[in-house]
């Protein structure tokens, strides 16, 4: 059992999930990260699953892709430019995915893993602060 709630504690930090409620059986474990300040949202739905089922195969693992500094979003290179990801693209682990500028210094934002881009929160141009949420990727199955 100790073993399932490290796993569960791993899968929470990997996938930036803020707070965890599993229940199976007479057994409920709540766990809940401590990062005051950061909003992430993950929905989740609830099933019974067989005791061979995965326990997470109910939840939306979509990876948050957070500005990593307070400055200016842009989806793109250079306005003649494509846009580096639309909603539906699929990216590839450190494929470049927008940029912040901060401070006249362009800090490209790279995919942390691979997958289909889902949501776009921030507009080009757009002022974002640290921590905002920009855009969520949804990992390819199995990842």
């Amino acid at each position: 059992m100790l073993d399932d709630i490290i796993e569960l504690m791993k899968a929470m930090q990997t996938h930036h999930v803020d707070e965890l409620v599993w229940e199976k059986d007479d057994e409920k474990i709540k766990l809940k990260a401590s990062h005051p300040g950061r909003v992430v949202q993950v929905k989740a739905e609830a099933e019974e699953q067989d005791a061979s089922d995965d326990l997470m195969a109910g939840y939306d693992w979509s990876e948050i892709i957070e500005s990593p500094v307070v400055g200016t979003y842009y989806a793109q290179a250079s306005p003649n430019e494509p846009p580096f990801v639309e909603v539906g693209s699929e990216v590839e682990k450190g494929e470049t995915i927008c940029i912040v500028e901060a401070m006249k210094l362009l800090n490209e934002i790279v995919a942390p893993r691979s997958g289909v881009v889902t949501e776009i929160y921030a507009e080009d141009g757009q002022k974002v602060e640290y921590g905002q949420m920009l855009m969520r990727i949804k990992p390819h199955e199995g990842e």
